[in-house]
């Protein structure tokens, strides 16, 4: 099987039904994205994968997205600012921080930090720790 995808060639050929989403669905989380696969994987090959290499990380990947199968994690994170557009008005912006720079958001106490490197979904197959930072209290 080809190990390179286009999007296009992903949605056509590994998008899943209603069915089997729903096959799917009576599985554990691990069991639910190993079904799917291999249902789509025989559905173009008319067999099952020989290895796991066989099968294409695009296309797990895909299939992860659709099921929202993610690698699991215990982290929080902590947004100061976020923009959604180029922000052209730096001076409001700096008005409005300064106007709420006395604003109580609440307390938070960390000791440790992780600096990780990952996607939005945090895939398996992309998520990594980059380097540990222990805090002093």
């Amino acid at each position: 099987m080809k190990q390179y995808w286009s999007e296009g060639e992903l949605v056509e050929c590994w998008t899943l039904t209603g069915v089997e989403r729903q096959l799917s669905d009576q599985r554990t989380q691990r069991g639910r994205l190993g079904l799917a696969v291999l249902l789509k994987f025989f559905q173009f090959e008319g067999r099952f994968p020989d290895y796991h290499k066989e099968v294409p990380l695009p296309a797990v990947d895909y299939v992860a997205e659709q099921l929202d199968v993610r690698y699991k994690i215990n982290s929080a994170h902590i947004t100061v600012m976020r923009f959604c557009n180029a922000n052209a008005d730096w001076k409001h912006l700096l008005e409005l921080i300064e106007a709420n720079r006395m604003t109580d958001f609440g307390e938070t106490s960390v000791t440790r930090c992780e600096l990780i490197f990952g996607d939005w979904y945090a895939s398996a197959n992309t998520v990594r720790t980059l380097q540990q930072f222990k805090l002093k209290a």
